[in-house]
């Protein structure tokens, strides 16, 4: 399955009329006029006797690329998008057979050679920042007193081009140094064992989380 194939959209709920098109709306169009090659996925190819999609994949990917950037609730999608129980069962599926992360793994790839870098990468930053929670965060919810502020900490890995490795998700309370075994070990599993050393800053000194990294055969600059 293709996540990325372009096609140009055109397809909108049944006797609605289209909106203001989104920002999002443009993407195929903006893609072909830079010579982005079309990749028509194979779950196109449906048999004549089959049923067939209400709603183009590229129309479902607009609606979760808004989602993201706009951080709404599903049901507050644009009406120029498709409605929000066709996006959000697509989207399962999609989250469901990793292809966001098979995604955000191939755009990487082809980025860092265009830089002239190997494809997978030998060095890699570690950070977190907190996020504000909602009254959805539910017990994911806590409070960060170095930042001063109740939510969820994101703990990312990136390569030394800025590149997305990895993301793990705690109560803001969650000290950084505790979640380098899982955050290093989902490097290495996207890299194929290739990185060698990580740089990081004070939240992540000492004994114990310089032997969670040398356990997945990281080095360890702060």
């Amino acid at each position: 399955m293709y996540l990325y194939g372009f096609e140009k959209s055109g397809t909108r709920r049944q006797g609605q009329a289209r909106g203001a098109p989104s920002p999002d709306g443009q993407v195929s169009e903006r893609c072909e006029q830079r010579g982005v090659g079309v990749h028509r996925p194979v779950s196109h190819w449906n048999r004549l006797d089959g049923a067939h999609r209400t709603y183009a994949l590229r129309d479902v990917f607009n609606a979760v690329r808004w989602l993201v950037r706009s951080g709404a609730p599903w049901r507050m999608l644009p009406n120029d998008l498709p409605p929000w129980p066709a996006v959000f069962q697509q989207t399962q599926r999609w989250r469901g057979a990793g292809c966001f992360e098979a995604v955000v793994h191939d755009l990487r790839v082809i980025l860092r050679v265009q830089d002239g870098r190997a494809p997978d990468p030998t060095a890699v930053i570690l950070d977190s920042r907190t996020i504000q929670s909602t009254p959805e965060s539910g017990a994911r919810a806590a409070y960060d007193g170095a930042k001063r502020r109740k939510g969820a900490k994101v703990h990312a890995a990136v390569d030394t081009l800025g590149h997305l490795l990895a993301l793990h998700v705690t109560p803001a309370d969650a000290q950084d140094r505790a979640q380098v075994a899982t955050v290093t070990a989902a490097v290495q599993e996207v890299t194929g064992d290739h990185v060698e050393v990580a740089f990081v800053d004070q939240g992540y000194t000492g004994a114990t989380a310089a032997d969670a990294a040398a356990s997945t055969t990281f080095g360890w600059k702060s």
